[in-house]
């Protein structure tokens, strides 16, 4: 937890005044599914962050709660997202006016608890995350945007490959913006 907060305050601190004049903030929510060896649990997702310009910028995630899923063959277990929290950086790629690819690579913290009849146990764990996506923005203030991450785990959870999550959402840009 210590090293995604601190790469989370790295992050944020990058961001002078001056860049946060002239960025284009932003908050987004969705709904994430994870998939990872055989476990599909799902989350609710936030983000905050800014653009640099049209191409940089910086987002720290934070997920919560959502549904419990029961892994393939394992009755009577049911595995859930306590949190997660998360920061990148964001490279993106203005396709036309309203549609951007994006590109984002940083570093999360996951906690999962599993429910063995009973018996609770939790797991947290960190690592790498790496991901695609695209923002479709619908008027100038508000817009879609999904993407998939990828995940290292390192830690208490044993996914041999990592996992990933799907995450899809609305976002809201509330900044000023001199590259327009």
């Amino acid at each position: 937890m210590k090293k995604t907060l601190s790469l989370c305050l790295l992050a944020c601190s990058a961001l002078s005044a001056t860049a946060f004049a002239e960025s284009d903030l932003y908050v987004s929510g969705g709904y994430s599914l994870i998939d990872g060896d055989g476990v599909t649990p799902n989350t609710f997702t936030a983000r905050a962050g800014g653009s640099f310009n049209d191409y940089f910028g910086v987002e720290v995630e934070g997920a919560f709660g959502g549904e419990p899923d029961t892994p393939d063959g394992l009755a009577g277990v049911e595995i859930s997202v306590e949190s997660q929290i998360g920061g990148y950086l964001v490279g993106k790629y203005p396709v036309s006016d309203r549609f951007d690819v994006r590109a984002r690579i940083g570093y999360a913290e996951w906690e999962f608890e599993g429910d063995f009849n009973g018996v609770v146990q939790s797991a947290t764990f960190d690592g790498f995350a790496a991901g695609v996506g695209g923002e479709f923005m619908i008027s100038e203030n508000f817009g879609l945007i999904g993407d998939i991450t990828h995940y290292e785990a390192e830690g208490g959870l044993d996914f041999d490959e990592g996992f990933q999550t799907f995450t899809f959402g609305g976002i809201l840009k509330f900044g000023i913006s001199d590259a327009e």
